[in-house]
């Protein structure tokens, strides 16, 4: 089927004019990354989404596409975000601006570029915590993403979100969204992280978000300044390990990266640590990295995202027959971490042996991820943010009962990722269940409004699976 060209709209204008002016490469890739992400994701969603456009010269092939979100949206902004969020001049003539704020947004798990017009004054400044919000549709248009990696509220009204399911998605970013780089000799290949900061004349810059692990080898004695989306950023160099990943197989490689003052003081040298990169310099040849985020320290006695790691790989392997909420079972889990350790023995040497105890510290890490990750039975159960997010907004108090979230786990993995599967008879498939009999005591909205949600949610599953995917994927 043909894409639709509409000829008006801020996608028109980025992919035909302004992004080929600042780096014709990207335009390139990002044609391409388009075109096949929407083929993957048609292959294992609802036939509806997603909604495909094409732009100039492209002979009605997709350029880009777009997803809607009738359902209450989730927005988390953590405190380091605050180094990337940015209120610029838009129509400087109507002294109209538009402010950037890279948001997680659980819904897909992604985070995606929010914007947000203003008359000078932005809405995200002051995060100094981290900021959380809740988006709900009534009428109009509804909040989308675009595969340009931004996302637009226009209709969605902003709401409260109730304290109690904070920590559940600050939780939700720290173990569940990972993006890993790529080896110095592959391309980065990937735009869906894109950030794209811009105005209606020009790309003022585009930076690239990646969350890995780091091992700390060298801080350099020396301060420098080094300067991130126009502001000036002290700190030192240091000689650290990421983990990367080449499309095969997660390893390590040697970098030289640049750490801010206020980080380098809570580490120290041969610590591990989960980190959020950002990629600068994206038109060079030799590119930076700036670690503006650390989220804790990884040791033998904190190993919690190692095992969300080796989790959230297993899950990006799509196929028809995949379980929404199954991940694998524990001995399998065990081995795919034994060989983790040994394939990247350099990068844990000393640090986090765990012997013989591995059984052991699955069951406690799990324990300490839950709600995301459930042991049942010998197997381990996913509660994505997808569904997460709908849990927060439908019936927060069910993310603190592992009975409930298990059966719901087990409802979901009745039926598998494909759309052949989704209509009449799958909803009546999972109405008649022994299983679904167990949720009929939660609060009487839940059960129903499980069922009318499932298809959505599964979506949202294959989107965040996809999108965390190395690059090779699209080709």
């Amino acid at each position: 089927m043909a894409s639709k060209y509409k000829g008006y709209g801020r996608g028109e204008r980025l992919l035909e004019e302004l992004i080929p002016r600042f780096d014709n490469s990207l335009m390139q890739r990002m044609l391409i990354e388009a075109g096949a992400l929407k083929d993957q994701i048609q292959r294992f969603t609802s036939k509806t989404e997603p909604e495909s456009f094409t732009i100039k010269f492209m002979h009605a092939e997709t350029s880009y596409w777009a997803i809607t979100f009738t359902h209450p949206v989730i927005q988390y902004i953590p405190e380091c975000f605050r180094h990337i969020t940015k209120n610029v001049p838009y129509h400087f003539e109507k002294g109209q601006w538009l402010e950037h704020i890279p948001s997680y947004i659980p819904n897909i798990n992604h985070v995606a570029m929010n914007v947000v017009y203003n008359g000078g004054n932005g809405e995200f400044t002051n995060n100094t915590s981290g900021l959380f919000a809740k988006y709900i549709y009534n009428d109009g248009t509804p909040m989308t993403f675009y595969s340009y990696n931004i996302l637009n509220r226009w209709h969605a009204k902003k709401k409260y979100l109730d304290e109690s399911v904070h920590e559940y998605v600050r939780k939700c970013f720290d173990y569940c969204y990972w993006r890993f780089p790529t080896p110095l000799d592959q391309d980065e290949g990937s735009c869906i992280d894109n950030l794209i900061y811009a105005t209606t004349s020009r790309i003022r810059e585009v930076l690239v978000m990646r969350k890995t692990l780091v091992r700390i080898f060298k801080v350099e004695d020396r301060v420098e300044s080094r300067t991130l989306l126009e502001r000036e950023m002290r700190g030192k160099f240091a000689e650290v390990l990421l983990l990367c990943d080449d499309g095969k197989q997660l390893m390590s490689q040697k970098r030289r990266i640049f750490i801010p003052v206020q980080i380098i003081e809570s580490i120290k040298e041969n610590d591990v640590v989960n980190a959020v990169l950002i990629q600068i310099d994206m038109r060079k040849k030799k590119k930076g990295t700036i670690m503006i985020g650390n989220i804790g320290v990884v040791s033998s006695k904190k190993p919690q995202a190692i095992i969300s790691i080796i989790l959230s790989k297993i899950l990006q392997n799509i196929e028809d027959y995949s379980s929404p909420t199954r991940i694998t079972d524990v001995d399998n889990l065990r081995f795919e971490i034994t060989n983790f350790f040994q394939t990247n023995y350099n990068f844990f040497e000393s640090t986090l042996g765990w012997g013989n105890d591995i059984p052991e510290k699955i069951s406690d890490s799990l324990v300490e991820l839950f709600p995301m990750f459930i042991e049942d039975g010998g197997n381990v159960y996913q509660i994505s943010p997808a569904m997460i997010t709908f849990l927060s907004t439908i019936g927060p108090k069910t993310l603190e009962d592992k009975k409930t979230l298990t059966t719901i786990a087990k409802l979901l993995d009745m039926l598998k990722i494909n759309s052949n599967f989704w209509g009449s008879e799958a909803i009546g498939k999972l109405r008649t269940s022994d299983i679904y009999e167990e949720i009929q005591g939660n609060p009487s909205c839940l059960p129903n409004e499980l069922l009318k949600a499932a298809p959505r949610i599964v979506n949202r599953i294959v989107y965040s699976r996809i999108f965390s995917r190395h690059y090779s994927h699209c080709k």
